[in-house]
């Protein structure tokens, strides 16, 4: 966002959106997510499901704004995506930032059915996806051009987020023994 000179109240629509756009896997069992093998059709198309989940849970939450990138998450916009198929019109600047995001946070982690993808596999994958318009051009030009920049930041950015969570979790913890 700031490279692509958004402001303030921009970068916080995505920022919160980013938090939030997975919210929605809490309705799909882990064991589905987490399935070490090729899902049928039917087992997909219920985990694309969430994006209609988080946006029952964000609803009168937050902003439409906020909500409308969290439900674009997945969208391409060579309209390939899902839950809509929008195509690139459809969508904007901050729409693309979450795309981007997501399908570079989803290379770079090891699922139980591939490894992590390196920085090179990364950077083909996204070049792969401007030239067959799978990807907002822009966007990812400037992401692939600050990569190493973006994936600092982005790294420093998520300590944080983890403590915070690690803190939450032990909370929950202690009050959910008191009730048991």
């Amino acid at each position: 966002g700031r490279k692509l000179r958004m402001t303030e109240v921009e970068k916080n629509e995505i920022y919160y959106a980013a938090l939030l756009h997975d919210v929605g896997m809490v309705t799909i069992p882990k064991e589905l997510v987490n399935a070490p093998r090729k899902l049928k059709e039917e087992e997909v198309n219920f985990i694309h499901g969430h994006v209609a989940s988080a946006e029952g849970i964000l609803q009168d939450k937050l902003s439409k704004e906020i909500i409308k990138i969290v439900s674009t998450h997945h969208e391409r916009f060579d309209g390939s995506g899902y839950p809509r198929g929008l195509k690139g019109k459809a969508m904007d600047t901050k729409d693309a930032i979450l795309q981007i995001a997501e399908v570079v946070v989803n290379l770079s982690v090891d699922k139980p059915y591939r490894k992590a993808y390196t920085k090179d596999e990364i950077v083909t994958e996204l070049n792969n996806g401007i030239v067959t318009g799978v990807y907002d051009g822009k966007v990812a030009d400037i992401f692939l051009k600050n990569y190493d920049e973006i994936m600092a930041l982005a790294s420093e950015k998520a300590k944080s987020v983890l403590i915070t969570h690690q803190k939450l979790q032990l909370s929950y913890e202690k009050i959910h023994k008191s009730f048991t």
